[in-house]
């Protein structure tokens, strides 16, 4: 399995088990709910055995699992420990990995704790998985936070990627004041006043524009 280094402010992140798959997310099932799982964490022993995680935690490591095809849920995966191993844990402070599972991809933050009570045993790990969202759904979800409608969500989309108003016509087969209408509902709804005030609020939200 290829291991490819990507730029991270602070360091550097590697892409474990990357491949071209359908965007899904995870879901862990409670009394008939489907809950949609965005990260979960693992605290695991210096062997890298699970020594406690959340629901969230235990969906991931079994997406995880299922692209690899091996065995059991709450297990971490071969090649994540292989990359953990080849890191200075002890001194690095704080490892970035980025892990692929079968239905969605992840960031794996791993931090190294020493111990405080000698009921632990040694130092552990703890893993802080992430799934890495898509562009689109960032703007999908912060339009369901501020009421967009699905043609403001195209024009949002639009400015986010730096089209104008004539080429945002163009491609949404309406004139140009027709966009300039959706500007400024989506000025009001987020209670900003121009279009870079859109942009901004944006990008002060959580996802992969920052």
């Amino acid at each position: 399995m290829s291991v490819t280094n990507t730029p991270w402010i602070g360091g550097s992140e590697e892409r474990l088990g990357s491949g071209s798959l359908p965007a899904l997310q995870p879901v862990f099932r409670r009394n008939s709910q489907t809950i949609t799982l965005e990260e979960g964490i693992v605290v695991v022993d210096m062997s890298y055995s699970p020594l406690a995680m959340d629901h969230g935690a235990a969906a991931i490591l079994t997406d995880l699992n299922r692209h690899r095809e091996e065995d059991g849920a709450a297990v971490i995966p071969r090649d994540l420990i292989l990359a953990l191993q080849k890191r200075d844990l002890r001194n690095a402070g704080q490892v970035r990995i980025q892990v692929q599972g079968q239905r969605q991809q992840y960031r794996c933050r791993a931090c190294f704790m020493e111990p405080r009570s000698r009921a632990l045993g040694g130092p552990v790990l703890t893993l802080h998985f992430r799934r890495i969202s898509s562009a689109a759904d960032a703007i999908r979800s912060f339009s369901e936070l501020y009421g967009l409608t699905p043609r403001e969500e195209e024009v949002l989309a639009g400015i986010s990627t730096g089209l104008t108003s004539k080429e945002l016509a163009e491609r949404m087969n309406i004139s140009p004041n027709t966009v300039k209408t959706y500007l400024n509902l989506i000025m009001r709804k987020l209670d900003v006043t121009t279009r870079a005030g859109i942009v901004g609020k944006l990008l002060n939200s959580e996802s992969p524009f920052k």
